[in-house]
């Protein structure tokens, strides 16, 4: 569809007033099925109907209420086909799964869909939700539907474009300790399954954080610049008014440093690297890394001190606990012993909000940084991969091995490891106590050799199996979990090709 086209559809849903209904839509893979649920109507007082389309529309709502000068997002050729039900006691109307056949002939196709409550006060239709589009891929499989961002990048994270949409935010090209960082981003629709530029950063950066905050904008942070300088400058993006806008800067400059929102709405920003422009040897690097933390404060605009951690650290994982406290585990480091020898750390920190205090946590049973952490619920969270050694003549070799934390016992248990040691790769669950490994990289830190393989540990035998490869090897690659629940990879650097423009998705 042309520019205009998606311009002006943008534009009419952004016209519709009390666009609140939530439609979840769950499903794509063939064979398979959709599970779908609209929320929140008046209980027993209306009726809650998906409208489906092959189509982006509009549709003028018109055709319902001749008053209403509203339209909806999607085509009216499956009117006849509309699902619809009565909103029960929570507020919730839930229809039936809808059976996918395996059918190939629908592989790439796209379903949208649109909810309306009814009967409404002003117009026979109440409230409209956002479009939900599904698009059809082989279960069990990646599918590269031969879309692609305009600029190949690295190290960036994926986070909301707003309107269903997900937005890539900067990153960068060449190694990881010699970045070339942009400003530019770009939007992915998946209703057009097509990417489109987005509003530039304020500056630069690649090796970034981005978090978001209660209010629903998303604090970036941090990361290297384009003469790869690692900086202190921050900024929010905000997916209403579609903006970036600078906000005050961290006392100190860093990059691959890790963030997590607290409790109370401010954000805990812990160590990184702080030089990378001035080595004698590619490892040097490694000895600016820091131990200072700080938390911002984004009502008042304003950075303030945290307390320093137990040991500097960089490429290390933030589990947020449900008490609040933060666990600050791994990463890359070093330590003097005469002279000042880099390490992969084994310990990790416990930082608590109520006090601003960091005491020192459990140790790891396997040294990692820049691993993988999957969420298993229930107070348990899976660490596989990383760097799991690193010295002065070996320059940060990834492990295999993985573990799970266990917050009401604070502490990390053994768990089976994977057949290939990877670094730099993400995780994602896909249901059924399952989680799949994507990718990463293979080698050193200096010398990543992009894996196409891939993995799935099961929590029922506590071990990992081979799961379908990628299309294409990636490590440090941008990954979005779909509002319909595929798990999407973009970029990252991919073999001898170096770092792609290309994306693929994970049908479960």
């Amino acid at each position: 569809m042309a520019l205009r086209s998606v311009a002006a559809l943008t534009a009419l849903a952004l016209s519709l007033p009390a666009q609140d209904l939530e439609l979840t839509v769950q499903g794509g893979s063939v064979p398979g099925q959709i599970d779908w649920s609209v929320g929140t109507g008046q209980p027993f007082a209306q009726g809650g109907f998906i409208i489906l389309s092959t189509g982006l529309g509009p549709t003028p709502l018109a055709i319902l209420d001749s008053r209403d000068p509203r339209s909806l997002g999607v085509g009216s050729e499956l009117l006849s086909v509309t699902v619809g039900g009565p909103f029960l006691a929570d507020g919730y109307f839930r229809p039936a799964p809808l059976p996918v056949p395996n059918m190939p002939s629908l592989f790439d196709a796209a379903l949208h869909m649109q909810s309306i409550s009814v009967q409404g006060t002003q117009y026979f239709v109440d409230k409209v939700s956002e479009r939900r589009t599904v698009r059809f891929g082989p279960a069990g499989s990646w599918r590269d539907r031969g879309t692609a961002f305009s600029s190949p990048r690295s190290f960036f994270p994926v986070i909301d474009g707003g309107d269903g949409r997900a937005l890539i935010v900067g990153g960068g090209s060449g190694a990881i300790f010699a970045q070339i960082a942009q400003k530019s981003c770009e939007f992915y629709d998946p209703a057009t399954d097509s990417f489109a530029p987005a509003p530039d950063l304020t500056t630069e950066r690649s090796l970034h954080t981005a978090t978001r905050l209660s209010d629903g904008r998303w604090l970036i942070v941090g990361g290297v610049d384009f003469r790869n300088d690692p900086q202190a400058t921050a900024e929010i993006w905000d997916p209403v008014a579609g903006t970036f806008t600078a906000v005050a800067s961290m006392a100190l400059q860093r990059g691959g440093h890790a963030a997590s929102l607290l409790p109370d709405g401010r954000v805990l920003v812990t160590g990184g690297l702080t030089d990378l422009n001035a080595p004698s040897t590619p490892i040097d690097p490694i000895y600016s890394v820091t131990d200072r933390t700080e938390i911002y404060d984004p009502v008042a605009d304003r950075w303030s001190p945290g307390p320093l951690l137990n040991r500097v650290r960089a490429g290390h994982v933030h589990i947020q606990r449900a008490d609040g406290r933060v666990l600050i585990a791994g990463g890359v480091g070093w330590r003097r012993i005469i002279i000042r020898i880099p390490v992969v750390e084994d310990t990790t920190d416990l930082f608590d909000p109520a006090s601003q205090s960091i005491a020192a946590g459990p140790n790891l049973r396997n040294a990692r940084a820049e691993c993988s952490v999957a969420d298993l619920g229930n107070g348990r969270w899976l660490l596989a991969g990383g760097v799991g050694t690193i010295s002065l003549t070996q320059w940060g070799a990834p492990t295999a091995s993985a573990e799970i934390y266990d917050e009401a016992g604070n502490s990390f248990a053994a768990t089976g490891s994977m057949a290939q040691q990877r670094v730099l790769q993400e995780a994602y669950p896909i249901g059924g106590g399952r989680v799949l490994h994507v990718g990463g990289g293979d080698g050193t830190l200096f010398a990543l050799t992009p894996l196409a393989s891939c993995e799935i540990w099961d929590a029922a035998t506590g071990q990992f199996s081979a799961a379908p490869p990628l299309t294409a090897s990636r490590a440090a690659y941008g990954a979005w979990q779909t509002p319909t629940g595929q798990f999407h990879v973009m970029g990252g650097s991919s073999g001898t090709t170096g770092v792609v423009n290309s994306n693929e998705v994970f049908y479960r």
